[in-house]
């Protein structure tokens, strides 16, 4: 039972981490373009910001997932359930306000700041774009991930459940 539990812990809690290395990419980017001020939050502070509540949702989800590989009642299951799909909602909610705090700057930056910055001549447009298509793939695995938590029955915690008993 322990691989199994720690199998799922970790495909549980790894988008966290990719999430976080997108965090910073867009501080870069914003730092590397020049124009800082046109981001809603300024990027010394979007990193620490966003991998904050990052941890805060892998806290939650860990105690979650704990809970959950020592239930051996419905009560605790459902607890431990529980606190998991909180904690995979905050992560949604999270990473849904950094792609509005990317997005803004998209947007504003679009009207200040040519395709190629004379400060350091790169492509930011390509990067966000790519950090984009990252961030809908991180996004789809955390729905996807909800869903399979909320749907309960057949998902892998409560066969895991089942098969203890």
């Amino acid at each position: 039972m322990d691989p199994f539990i720690i199998q799922t812990l970790l495909i549980l809690l790894a988008p966290i981490l990719f999430a976080a290395s997108v965090y910073m990419f867009l501080g870069r980017i914003v730092r590397n373009t020049g124009q800082d001020a046109l981001s809603v939050v300024r990027p010394t502070l979007l990193t620490k910001i966003f991998v904050g509540g990052d941890v805060l949702c892998f806290l939650i989800q860990g105690v979650g997932a704990g809970i959950l590989s020592k239930a051996k009642e419905k009560k605790d299951y459902d607890l431990g359930k529980a606190i998991i799909l909180g904690g995979l909602v905050l992560q949604l909610v999270i990473f849904g306000l950094f792609m509005v705090v990317a997005a803004v700057f998209h947007v504003r930056a679009n009207k200040v700041v040519p395709g190629r910055t004379p400060r350091n001549a790169f492509n930011w447009r390509r990067y966000l774009a790519m950090l984009y298509a990252v961030s809908l793939i991180i996004t789809l695995r955390n729905v996807f991930r909800f869903a399979e938590y909320v749907g309960g029955g057949e998902s892998a915690w409560s066969t895991g459940l089942e098969t203890r008993r």
